[in-house]
């Protein structure tokens, strides 16, 4: 092989470095995988072919898996769902140390499901813009019969 390929083979590898420094990075913050909720398909995920499309680079950062989807939202096995919250925890501070590599952070409804706003105040400090996408009525309180339980 000659000098002319190992140029092109250079002139490539720059490019593509230049090409993944340069190129917006976007983290979405929701609470279920892709393709499983409406909100989030309405909101954000019927943009992602475009975004990518154009350039631009994304991660999606789900709470709850795949495999904790049926414990999550049947009733009773409190231990369990401790433990997918605990999971989601760990899994919002991994988030947040690593904000600082995202050029943006959209944060779909909440960044955890229990009503705080700390993760969202994390990622608030880090260099990366935050956009919210909040659902309707949020002036209203959010009580659902599995969230009266939860009450004090």
């Amino acid at each position: 092989m000659g000098f002319e390929f190992y140029e092109v083979a250079i002139r490539v590898v720059v490019i593509f470095v230049i090409y993944r420094l340069v190129m917006p990075k976007i983290l979405f913050i929701g609470a279920h995988r892709k393709g499983r909720s409406p909100s989030q398909r309405f909101r954000f995920e019927q943009y992602l072919d475009y975004f990518e499309e154009n350039g631009y680079q994304y991660e999606l950062s789900e709470l709850i898996q795949e495999e904790d989807d049926d414990i999550f939202y049947r009733p009773g096995a409190y231990l369990k769902k401790l433990i997918i919250l605990a999971k989601g925890y760990l899994k919002r501070l991994k988030d947040v140390r690593r904000a600082n590599n995202f050029d943006i952070i959209f944060v779909q409804r909440e960044a955890f499901s229990t009503g705080t706003y700390y993760f969202e105040k994390m990622f608030s400090k880090s260099s990366a813009k935050l956009i919210f996408d909040f659902d309707d009525s949020i002036w209203l309180p959010n009580v659902s019969r599995g969230y009266k339980n939860l009450s004090f």
